[in-house]
């Protein structure tokens, strides 16, 4: 059961959506819309971390903690990878 602060979250982003307010590739709410169920299952039973490999894919486009281009090396760095 979805906590009332949840419920009140996944109804706020799906007004944006709906109001155009949010694009739809920043709208957490559509981030595994494309996903094959056998990875979504994987990430929800812990077999895979998400947080893991956005943390690698980060790194590899040499994006920084702060969200700025800070060079691969630098990134591999802040993410501890």
């Amino acid at each position: 059961m979805k906590s009332n602060n949840r419920k009140a979250e996944v109804a706020a982003l799906n007004a944006a959506a709906m109001n155009g307010t949010i694009p739809d590739e920043l709208n957490p709410l559509f981030i595994f819309g494309m996903t094959h169920n056998e990875l979504l299952m994987a990430i929800a039973t812990g077999k895979i971390d998400a947080a893991q490999l956005a943390k690698e894919q980060l790194a590899g486009r040499g994006i920084g903690k702060g969200g700025e281009w800070v060079g691969f090396d630098r990134a591999e760095t802040e993410w501890a990878l």
